[in-house]
């Protein structure tokens, strides 16, 4: 946990701005256009009218997805800054991180 008193405000605003920004900035996102949609592009119609559609479709599904990861991560950040479940969570990651090291060690020590 963060020394010092609890975090700072999100300006959603803020971060949602941030968030398009670095999604339009993305080449992956431009790369797959290219490579992927033309298949899917009807004979006959508009090809930008078209590729606008489709990439309206693909807006609302990145939309819908990220909009249930934004409420499942922020449900999951409650549950998370309990007192107790972060001290369990300390004590497994120590836990497993003692294990490893026993686990490095014997296998430095037999080879």
């Amino acid at each position: 946990m963060r020394e010092g008193g609890p975090a700072p405000a999100v300006r959603t605003g803020t971060q949602s701005r941030r968030g398009l920004l670095s999604c339009l900035l993305n080449p992956k996102v431009g790369i797959f256009f290219v490579a992927v949609v033309p298949q899917f592009l009807p004979d006959g119609y508009s090809v930008l009218g078209a590729t606008l559609f489709l990439g309206a479709i693909d807006a609302a599904i990145a939309a819908g997805w990220l909009l249930l990861v934004v409420v499942c991560a922020g449900r999951l950040l409650e549950r998370l800054r309990r007192p107790r479940v972060h001290r369990n969570l300390e004590r497994a990651t120590g836990g497993v991180l003692v294990a490893l090291g026993v686990g490095t060690a014997a296998e430095t020590a037999v080879g």
